[in-house]
């Protein structure tokens, strides 16, 4: 397309060389976000002049070029307010309990204004893979909560699904309660109604799971929640959950 500039790049230093002399001609006002993928996989142009000459020695100058690439890169973002987005990959630290280091070293970890690492699990219909559901591991931020968790799914026939992680938010806030052996439930505190229904943990058997939600629903509000106040509602009521067993019901 022609909104966008593809510049094949070779090393880090003509990275360096190529992304300032552009971002020299930039003004604050440029509508542009520059995106570099697989930064951290980058050979040094001492690692590439070996490889030509046949050398094979080790090169020390690779961590520190990317360093001083965002460290002159930053200044020139910040004031002509520039978003950069750089795909990166990381590894496994040595250790008795091993997190997800971001490759490339410090440079990028100094920078940056928010680091996400991802990761994925394939969603499953029987045997066949129908999708992924990433995680967004908010690892750096200085817009939201450092070590969050963001939800993500992602299927092959509908692309990313709007309502991605809208279950999990609604447990963090305390709108859905998720009780260890029950079903999923929302209550309107202002009416007493039940609003939603889903099972959390199946019998076993779905004509059980069926008539079991069918009663919830006969009964469809639990009046005695309306003259709670809000904080002894959340405080003592909000986890409600409800136990099913063939010979009796509990709550």
């Amino acid at each position: 397309p022609a909104r966008v500039l593809h510049t094949p790049i070779t090393n880090v230093e003509e990275l360096k060389f190529d992304m300032i002399g552009q971002l020299e001609e930039m003004d604050r006002s440029d509508e542009v976000i520059i995106v570099i993928d697989s930064i951290g996989n980058m050979a040094s142009k001492k690692e590439m002049d070996d490889a030509i000459n046949e050398k094979s020695v080790a090169d020390m100058s690779r961590a520190k070029a990317l360093k001083g690439l965002f460290r002159m890169a930053t200044p020139y973002l910040t004031m002509k307010n520039i978003p950069l987005l750089a795909v990166n990959h990381t590894y496994k630290e040595i250790g008795l309990f091993p997190k997800d280091i971001v490759g490339g070293g410090t440079g990028i970890y100094y920078s940056a204004d928010n680091i996400w690492i991802l990761g994925r699990q394939q969603e499953k219909q029987g045997t066949e893979v129908v999708g992924y559901n990433f995680v967004i591991n908010v690892e750096k931020s200085r817009y939201v909560k450092e070590k969050s968790k963001i939800p993500i799914g992602v299927s092959w026939e509908g692309g990313v699904q709007k309502y991605s992680g809208l279950l999990d938010v609604a447990l963090i806030g305390g709108y859905v309660v998720k009780p260890s052996n029950g079903w999923y439930q929302r209550v309107d505190t202002s009416t007493g109604e039940v609003v939603g229904i889903s099972v959390s943990s199946s019998s076993g058997s779905t004509a059980f799971d069926r008539s079991a939600i069918a009663a919830v629903e006969r009964v469809a509000r639990f009046p005695e929640v309306t003259v709670l106040s809000i904080s002894d509602f959340e405080r003592y009521f909000r986890r409600f959950p409800l136990r099913f067993k063939p010979e009796d019901l509990r709550y």
